[in-house]
């Protein structure tokens, strides 16, 4: 009948509530061992005197009611273990579910006091790592060690978190072991029930990947930009014909000061002529379905310039993606002066080609290395009786052009070691085995690694054969003839050494007066002789000479300039 055997029902429910069912199931029948004790007591009376004596009836219905209760306690307890178990789980779900959007969108999570000292700061990204007192925890944000930020952010923080106004992507930078990483940190301040402000706080986003990629990329378009204003290749970048960019190059071929006077022009009239607009035409048609990065082949265009000059330029376009939409990036390169070049060297050769086809003089080119003939002209040709493809890749000494090998090989030592030999007169033996005098002339180049030896033959057979006549006459004449210069002997014939008593050949070089009595006479001669010698005529006086004996004889002295322009 005591009120207190109810708490056995109140144990039962709380020790199920708060350890578990297994535990209220103990406690429950440690309860109706306990009331099955105080019943068999009671019924056999050992129950001590003065506690009351209850019918057996009665006491059996207030035990098992006693027990009921119990049972009551424990599902009580039971549903209230229940309740607190789902009301757990639902609480470390959310938590859980908190935690993993929190590392989704943070990588770290931090909280500051009512005195804005750090409370908690828990890098996501590093496995929920918090930060340690000795590492700046209770310190104000601007003390901490690790913190690095301009001095304008700072100022911004400090009057947003004195204001205790809610702050978004504010970039701050945290130095550690792992380096200098970036951040982007917000913050809200917390309020309890009543409104009052509890600190605040907030969630960091580690930037340092993007700020390294966008610095990476601004550095990347920089050099494309430098690269794209420094390159001797000209570019234009255009969308629907008409310019939109171009580098300094490109302004120097269209003849343009600068990127305003070319900026908006319309790109294929610039083409000169209507096979090169009409093709650049095509073209743009053809890159509108390609991708961005092919090419067309490369194809030459005749260009007018906006100074009026005619350029010359190969191009290839290629679609490329930009900011504003798609364009078309044509790539040129100026041609005008290598092919002006080149039809200055076609010139050249052609000049050169006729000039030793129509030479007089045979030329020829021989490798000096084996001899062998690369080059004959028609000259050549016409006085050896050899064809050029007879002589092409073959030696003069297979051929027997030169009738001694000693007298060549002495005449291309002659070469190398002066560069160039003038006027060498030698032998040739022409295919149908005839000797003919020529001139040789020669040196030497170098072209493609190799030694090349060019010899220019004149043929002066005609020319001997006339000298030989001519010297005939001399030798055989019966009257002396001599000839001076600036007053010396250059030439006299036999009868003349005679006349005057000289060796053979003797007087050559000798002075003019060495044939006369003395510098009187002979001063004397030229007063006589010299004013018709200027004018071209023949004058004949009478005088006395010497011999070189010193004997005197008279003779009859008839004189003329060999050549009226220059009569000394």
């Amino acid at each position: 009948t005591s009120p207190g055997l109810g708490l056995y029902a109140l144990h039962a429910a709380i020790v199920c509530a708060i350890a578990g069912g297994r535990a209220g199931i103990v406690v429950a029948l440690g309860a109706w061992l306990s009331l099955g004790v105080l019943l068999g007591s009671h019924l056999n009376g050992d129950l001590p005197a003065g506690t009351g004596a209850l019918p057996v009836t009665d006491a059996w219905q207030h035990a098992l009611l006693h027990k009921a209760i119990v049972l009551m306690g424990l599902g009580c307890g039971w549903a209230m273990a229940r309740l607190v178990l789902r009301s757990a789980h639902s609480a470390q779900e959310r938590g859980q579910r908190f935690e993993g959007l929190l590392a989704i969108a943070a990588d770290a999570y931090w909280e500051l006091g009512t005195d804005l000292r750090l409370t908690a700061l828990t890098r996501e990204r590093s496995g929920g790592r918090s930060l340690r007192a000795e590492q700046g925890l209770g310190r104000l944000p601007w003390e901490l060690p690790g913190l690095r930020c301009d001095p304008d952010t700072l100022d911004q923080l400090q009057a947003d978190l004195e204001s205790r106004q809610p702050f978004r992507d504010l970039p701050l930078s945290w130095q550690d072991d792992s380096g200098l990483r970036h951040f982007l940190v917000s913050g809200e301040p917390r309020m309890d029930e009543r409104g009052l402000f509890r600190g605040y706080w907030g969630v960091a986003r580690d930037v340092t990947a993007d700020l390294r990629a966008r610095r990476a990329l601004a550095a990347t378009e920089s050099r494309y930009h430098d690269l794209f204003e420094r390159i001797p290749t000209p570019l234009v970048l255009h969308r629907d014909g008409r310019v939109i960019d171009a580098n300094p190059s490109a302004l120097t071929m269209f003849g343009v000061a600068d990127l305003a006077a070319l900026v908006g022009t319309e790109l294929l009239p610039m083409y000169e002529g209507g096979d090169s607009r009409e093709m650049a035409r095509r073209r743009l048609m053809r890159l509108q379905d390609m991708a961005p990065g092919d090419a067309l082949p490369v194809v030459e265009y005749r260009i007018q310039a906006v100074d009026g000059r005619r350029v010359i330029a190969r191009a290839t376009t290629v679609p490329v993606e930009t900011e504003d939409g798609r364009a078309m990036l044509s790539i040129y390169v100026d041609d005008t002066e290598r092919r002006a070049a080149e039809d200055a060297v076609r010139r050249s050769e052609a000049m050169l080609s006729n000039l030793v086809a129509s030479s007089p003089d045979a030329i020829t080119l021989t490798e000096v290395a084996t001899g062998r003939y690369a080059m004959v002209n028609q000259t050549f040709e016409r006085i050896t009786g050899y064809a050029a493809s007879e002589v092409i890749g073959r030696t003069s000494l297979e051929l027997g052009i030169w009738p001694d090998a000693d007298a060549r090989d002495a005449f291309v030592a002659r070469v190398r070691a002066r560069s160039v030999a003038h006027h060498v007169p030698t032998p040739f033996v022409r295919k149908d085995g005839e000797l003919i005098q020529v001139l040789v002339s020669g040196a030497v180049f170098q072209m493609d690694g190799r030694d090349y030896l060019v010899i220019n033959a004149r043929d002066i057979s005609g020319l001997e054969q006339e000298r030989l006549e001519h010297q005939t006459i001399l030798d055989n004449a019966s009257i002396g003839i001599a000839m001076t210069r600036e007053r010396r002997f250059l030439m006299a014939n036999p009868a003349f050494e005679r006349m005057c008593g000289w060796a053979p050949g003797a007087i050559v070089g000798q002075p003019g007066a060495s044939v006369w009595p003395g510098d009187d006479a002979y001063a004397e001669i030229g007063r006589r002789m010299g004013p018709g010698l200027a004018r071209g005529e023949q004058v004949e006086i009478e005088s006395v000479a010497r011999r070189r004996d010193g004997s005197t004889f008279d003779v009859r002295v008839i004189g003329k300039a060999v050549d009226p322009r220059h009569p000394a």
